[in-house]
């Protein structure tokens, strides 16, 4: 999972609000680089205008509820405005490094965090353990320090040498096992999304047709996005898209302005 669009939708954004509330204010402000726009009433998450620090896809799952109390006063602002306004008031955080990595694990090593968290139980999580590294076909060519350390595309500290670069193309948690291949392989021009949040006012219409961002740094892509139940969607890509991992958010586009968007649950085969 997305830790900083689960921590935004789940925790920061309602506690903040509930706690807002029982102050007795009526808005809450945070320092996004994202903007909040309303057209014709609906107020929606718009990308900063700082388009290298833009931070909207972390923020498509916050209820249209909280929305309506949200500021971001940073959105119209670069980085470099923000830290010299932040000297101008004498703010030690002037001067802090951005944080480019999981606000609450240390030396940015997510699996060392995990193996702490479970440090406690009386057996080590099958995710955790060490297992095998294979192809597609089942050949085995490595080992791996646990399926939990590992992504869909990641291609370094992997330890394989076949002759030719690899990634990892899949993650099999109850074989233990993580399958890697050729660049092509990761690869996808479809996925299976849940939890989907679809505009309110489009809510009679069956598909989108939208730029869709898989990651935070990923550069949203034209699709069509199908919605498939009340909380399912299946999205479609003009072009194939790499690495396509489930757990992360395909948030939805239409120009600047966030439209909703979804878990990934299953991407779709190869390309």
């Amino acid at each position: 999972p997305n830790p900083c669009v689960e921590c935004n939708t789940k925790v920061r954004f309602p506690g903040l609000w509930n706690r807002a509330r029982a102050f007795g204010c009526d808005q809450v402000a945070t320092g996004h680089y994202a903007r909040v726009d309303c057209r014709n009433g609906v107020r929606r998450i718009r990308r900063a205008a700082d388009l290298t620090k833009d931070q909207s896809y972390v923020l498509w799952g916050v209820s249209p509820e909280t929305l309506q109390h949200v500021l971001l006063p940073l959105g119209e602002l670069s980085k470099g405005e923000v830290r010299g306004l932040a000297r101008q008031e004498g703010l030690a955080t002037a001067e802090r490094p951005d944080s480019q990595e999981i606000c609450f694990v240390p030396q940015d090593d997510y699996g060392e965090f995990l193996a702490k968290a479970t440090a406690d139980r009386a057996e080590t999580p099958g995710s955790l353990l060490p297992g095998e590294i294979v192809t597609r076909e089942g050949r085995v060519v490595g080992t791996h320090r646990g399926v939990a350390r590992y992504t869909i595309g990641q291609r370094r500290g992997l330890g394989v040498a076949i002759g030719e670069p690899v990634f990892v193309v899949a993650l099999d948690p109850a074989a233990n096992r993580v399958v890697v291949g050729g660049p092509d392989e990761v690869l996808r021009r479809q996925a299976r999304l849940r939890n989907v949040r679809w505009p309110a006012e489009r809510v009679d219409e069956p598909e989108l047709v939208a730029t869709v961002q898989l990651r935070s740094r990923h550069r949203a892509a034209p699709a069509r996005v199908r919605r498939v139940a009340a909380d399912d969607a299946e999205v479609f890509f003009e072009e194939p898209q790499r690495a396509v991992t489930p757990g992360q958010s395909a948030v939805f586009y239409e120009g600047e302005t966030v439209l909703g968007g979804g878990i990934v649950a299953d991407p779709a085969a190869p390309a």
